[in-house]
């Protein structure tokens, strides 16, 4: 039997975007798949040759260079990473929006910038 597609223009994929105000937004979808809602903060890595960012969900508030989780229920959860966007000299001029995955080797959400 088939069956009716009516979501037309919505996205099934866990995504990334990092917006030109410095914000980390995770897309509902990976906001629910990664589990963000368990987690109060979160660190995040940067690995330069390869251009990709791994984001750890923490609720260790201790821990170096925590950012504390936002979440906001139509939209996600939110980072404020103006930091780590400034450090790393990342293009934050417009919102750029990228697939994200979850590596068990590395026990981390990951997203590529290329």
């Amino acid at each position: 039997m088939f069956e009716k597609f009516e979501k037309v223009g919505k996205v099934f994929r866990a995504m990334i975007t990092i917006q030109k105000h410095y914000i980390l937004a995770a897309n509902l979808i990976a906001t629910e798949l990664f589990k963000f809602r368990e987690f109060k903060f979160a660190v995040l890595f940067y690995d330069r040759e390869h251009k990709r960012v791994g984001i750890k969900l923490t609720n260790d508030k201790n821990e170096k260079g925590v950012i504390k989780i936002r979440i906001r229920e139509k939209v996600g959860a939110l980072l404020s990473i103006k930091s780590f966007i400034d450090y790393y000299q990342l293009d934050a001029y417009r919102s750029k929006t990228f697939e994200a995955f979850w590596d068990p080797k590395v026990k981390m959400i990951i997203f590529d910038l290329q």
